[in-house]
């Protein structure tokens, strides 16, 4: 059986509701058998961003009951003195898992920011190695991303949840 595992990036600074609700929901509905989450490095040049250390054990606190089954929380990237591109991080987590593969790892990511990647980055290139999960969040909603001519062009490698939420 084709089993995907999850690759979820971000600052987790904080971690909220949102967050959990995304990892809970790519299990229950069978899109991945297992969620790595990746939080980013003190590097990242984000305002308030919470020191790596809290943000690790939030995050270990928060998913505590299902880490190590189904859930893990990976330091690939809070171990780094420089930010690096989210490709340089997935291509790591495919050479450093046993389970992984480019075609088993799948980018999980709020539409907010996708539409940032269409904006400022190649997602030709990225989702011609992976495929993504895109959770939906007004407003960036699957009939407004697919606005994007460059989201249209790879929809099939995008699945968009619909379980739409407030993520604050």
């Amino acid at each position: 059986m084709f089993q995907s595992v999850g690759f979820f990036g971000g600052a987790f600074s904080p971690v909220h509701c949102g967050h959990i609700r995304m990892v809970f929901t790519l299990l229950e509905e069978g899109h991945v058998s297992r969620v790595i989450l990746v939080p980013a490095t003190d590097a990242y040049k984000k305002p308030n961003l919470m020191p790596a250390v809290e943000r690790l054990e939030r995050l270990r606190s928060v998913f505590a009951p299902i880490e190590g089954k189904v859930a893990e929380i990976s330091t690939i990237d809070t171990d780094k003195l420089y930010f690096p591109h989210p490709m340089e991080t997935a291509h790591e987590l495919v050479t450093q898992c046993l389970d992984c593969s480019h075609e088993k790892l799948v980018w999980i990511m709020g539409g907010d920011r996708l539409d940032w990647i269409v904006r400022n980055d190649n997602l030709q290139k990225m989702v011609a190695e992976y495929r993504f999960i895109v959770f939906e969040r007004p407003p960036y909603l699957r009939d407004e991303l697919l606005k994007h001519p460059i989201v249209r062009q790879v929809s099939d490698r995008i699945t968009f949840s619909s379980s739409t939420f407030s993520f604050m």
